[in-house]
């Protein structure tokens, strides 16, 4: 029993060493239209104009933010962001039901970030 224990152990830590070597991790995807970035973070507290969303459990690359409006009647929450999909397409989302649903991610390393700047819309 005792040494079933130690070849697991060996076998988690050759692992280990392998993954770290060749730079492997569990969050990367080389899928059409995803990242291989390793590090990802919610998309509530990430919301600047700029920003790339990404979104399920792939990653897959949704759009841009451009900006947003505190009064938007159409919308449930009345917080809208205004996006850009990758076809040129521009509309509101609900920045709650984004927030909320935990399904969108930002990456870590996009610039736009660091910008922290934000473009008002009064069009929602």
């Amino acid at each position: 029993m005792l040494t079933t224990r130690w070849q697991s152990v060996t076998v988690l830590i050759i692992l280990a060493i392998t993954q770290y070597a060749c730079g492997s991790s569990g969050n990367t995807n080389t899928g059409t239209g995803s990242t291989s970035n390793d590090e990802w973070l919610e998309l509530g507290g990430h919301i600047w104009t700029g920003v790339k969303v990404y979104y399920g459990d792939a990653k897959t690359y949704g759009f841009e933010i451009l900006g947003g409006s505190e009064s938007c009647s159409t919308l449930a929450s009345g917080r809208g962001i205004r996006v850009k999909y990758p076809d040129g397409t521009v509309e509101w989302k609900d920045r709650s039901a984004l927030i909320n649903s935990g399904l969108y991610f930002v990456q870590a390393d996009d610039p736009a970030l660091k910008l922290e700047e934000w473009e008002e819309f009064n069009d929602c």
